[in-house]
C-alpha cells in the first residue's frame, strides 16, 4: 500500500520493487485496503507484524516500534499523529 498509494508508484513498479507479480501485488493491495477501511469504520485497530519497518529515515525491529507506536499521540484538533 505504501508503494502505491502514498508514494504513487504504478503498480507494475511497485510489483517489480517488491518482487511479487502485478496480480498477487494488486491481490495485496485490495485486502489491506479493505482491512484499512474496516478498521477506520468500525474503530478497530491496526496491528502491523513480521520483519522490520523503516520509519523516516530509521530502520526499527519489531520491538523498537511496538515502542515507538505506544510514544505517540494524536492531536484533538487535526487528528495528525505526533510524537510526545
Amino acid at each position: 500500500m505504501r508503494l502505491v498509494d502514498f508514494d504513487g508508484l504504478e503498480q507494475e513498479e511497485a510489483a517489480r520493487e517488491m518482487g511479487a507479480s502485478r496480480k498477487t501485488l494488486w491481490r495485496d493491495l485490495k485486502s489491506g485496503r479493505k482491512k484499512v477501511v474496516d478498521a477506520l469504520i468500525n474503530g478497530k485497530a491496526i496491528e502491523i507484524k513480521g520483519g522490520s519497518y523503516s520509519i523516516v529515515g530509521k530502520e526499527m525491529n519489531k520491538k523498537e516500534m511496538n515502542e515507538k507506536c505506544l510514544d505517540m499521540d494524536v492531536e484533538e484538533d487535526s487528528g495528525d499523529q505526533v510524537s510526545k
